[in-house]
């Protein structure tokens, strides 16, 4: 569902065809948005804002103006927020680039089938799943095969509850040896912890024995193990999975953390819980194979895992790896490219603005330029001396930006795990440039106060 993401989208002034066009997929049909009408207010608005200075400038004699020179505040303003989103936008992008594995590396040469089968009673489901990993098990053709649930290679799940047999556990003094948490559930095979990376800590992992009808075993997470069981001892003890209050599970294992690759995992709970797949048979599931060695599937290999997850007519569709993994990173890249665009969009406001005052700036520095000459300045220390205190414009810019970034970039991390919050040299990549953009707003006017008399100058006193 994309309705949230399309709204923000379209709550910082992109028009329905702009986002519709860009978006990395489809879009359902919705009202028509009156995008002339609000363009003519947000028009009327820039022009109502750009005359008011005129207004009031008319209410005073040039003469009148004060002698002091003019505050740079707003400009070192404008520079520290371009700061803040370009640099947001720059991680973002980054950990888009990120997320997609290298071409020929081992983790982009699997290829993904998803099924679907919702019609089968869920004791055929595991029969047959059962039976398709024992056929592609045989022979040892390929280095992993995985079947999951929909999501759990890129580290989503459903959400849902799980009571854990905590033991001699009390919260706040009070004896509690149940705990209820939140918790990620994701459905496995043997190979799935090898696919994902997920180290194995104590005990065992799922197997292919853990099938229909044998005793319900549960894999916990690290995190999961420590905060509520005693001791963090969490092998032999039980747990309950999601709405089922009957069916206890043997915790067989504790695994470490998983990486969270999705878009959207940082916002799941900071504890999972894996059963095996084929005790929980779930209707919708996605078979990862990859070959032996680092090659990629073959096409016959492809067609024949196709055919055999063909079910009630219905075949399964295929990707590889690393295009399932471009897909879940596409949605993230998409928004880093508006929200680096929407940076470079207030950096050229703020250089038009910044040139302009600048420019008003040395002019108001004028008298003091002219007095500096006639005491015997030469020319090179009068433009030393104004761009030293633009670039001091810039080093004010870049100390908004990172006093107030780190606030927005953790915002960004909050929702999209793996996104940093802090990356030096992209800070100060964007620092240096706007430096460069104060210094240089502030260079054409110094030099042509530097070529002034000091009696033209100093008759602006």
């Amino acid at each position: 569902d994309r309705a949230i993401e399309v709204s923000a989208r379209r709550a910082v002034g992109a028009s329905r065809r702009l986002a519709a066009a860009s978006w990395p997929g489809s879009l359902g049909d919705g009202t028509p948005v009156p995008t002339v009408m609000v363009v003519c207010g947000l028009a009327l608005v820039a022009v109502l804002c750009a005359m008011l200075p005129l207004i009031f400038a008319r209410q005073r004699r040039i003469e009148d103006a004060p002698r002091r020179p003019l505050r740079l505040a707003i400009p070192a303003l404008q520079l520290g927020m371009s700061l803040v989103v370009l640099t947001g936008g720059a991680l973002l992008a980054r950990h888009a680039s990120d997320t997609i594995p290298r071409s020929g590396s081992h983790a982009a040469a699997g290829e993904v089938f998803r099924q679907t089968d919702p019609d089968a009673a869920p004791a055929a489901r595991a029969s047959r799943y059962a039976a398709l990993l024992d056929q592609l098990a045989a022979g040892g053709r390929f280095d992993t095969v995985s079947l999951t649930t929909a999501g759990a290679l890129v580290g989503l799940g459903m959400v849902s509850a799980v009571t854990t047999d905590c033991g001699e556990c009390s919260e706040g003094g009070i004896f509690l040896p149940w705990h209820i948490v939140p918790a990620t559930h994701q459905f496995v095979s043997a190979d799935t912890f090898h696919a994902l990376g997920v180290r194995l800590l104590a005990g065992r992992g799922i197997t292919s024995r853990d099938r229909w009808g044998t005793e319900p075993v549960a894999v916990v997470s690290r995190g999961l193990a420590l905060r509520h069981f005693q001791r963090g001892e969490a092998l032999g003890r039980k747990i309950l999975l999601g709405d089922d209050h009957r069916t206890w599970h043997t915790v067989v294992g504790i695994v470490d953390d998983p990486p969270l690759r999705g878009v959207g995992a940082a916002l799941q709970p900071p504890f999972t819980v894996y059963a095996s797949v084929l005790q929980h048979p779930v209707p919708t599931t996605e078979l990862l194979v990859r070959a032996k060695g680092s090659t990629a599937v073959d096409a016959t290999t492809v067609a024949s895992v196709g055919r055999a997850l063909v079910s009630g007519g219905r075949p399964p569709t295929s990707m590889t790896e690393a295009e399932m993994l471009a897909t879940n990173a596409r949605p993230l890249a998409w928004f880093s490219r508006w929200f680096s665009l929407e940076g470079w969009t207030m950096l050229v406001l703020a250089c038009g603005g910044t040139f302009a005052l600048m420019r008003l700036w040395v002019l108001s520095l004028l008298a003091e330029l002219g007095l500096r000459r006639a005491l015997g300045a030469r020319k090179w220390q009068l433009v030393r001396f104004v761009l030293l205190r633009a670039a001091a414009v810039g080093l004010a810019g870049v100390a908004v930006g990172v006093w107030f970034g780190p606030a927005v970039w953790s915002a960004l991390a909050s929702g999209t795990a793996g996104v940093p919050v802090w990356h030096a040299p992209t800070v100060m990549r964007f620092a240096l440039l706007l430096i460069v953009t104060a210094v240089a707003g502030a260079l054409l006017p110094a030099l042509r106060a530097a070529r002034g008399a000091p009696a033209r100058l100093l008759s602006w006193t």
